[in-house]
């Protein structure tokens, strides 16, 4: 079953947590593919899937813990360090 919330819903109830993927998105995502590649894991980690996306912000807790021993890399940043430090 889908937990369906509104539209900004994180933005509401998680402020520091929207502001920082917004931080994400502006850093890293400087192409409409990687920007989907964003919601996608942000989709993904609230449907369930580890490895995506978890945060904790005051008592709210969202999304699906990373696994222990998990590479913690934002496709992104990746693209980013690939491009920039050759």
């Amino acid at each position: 079953m889908t937990d369906r919330r509104p539209r900004g819903w994180l933005r509401a109830e998680m402020p520091d947590t929207a502001a920082i993927v917004d931080a994400v998105r502006a850093a890293f995502c400087d192409t409409p593919a990687a920007s989907a590649e964003l919601d996608r894991m942000l989709v993904a980690g609230l449907a369930g899937e580890p490895d995506c996306f978890h945060a904790v912000e005051g008592n709210r807790v969202v999304g699906t813990p990373f696994t222990p021993r998990t590479e913690v890399r934002y496709v992104a940043e990746d693209r980013w360090q690939r491009r920039h430090l050759r």
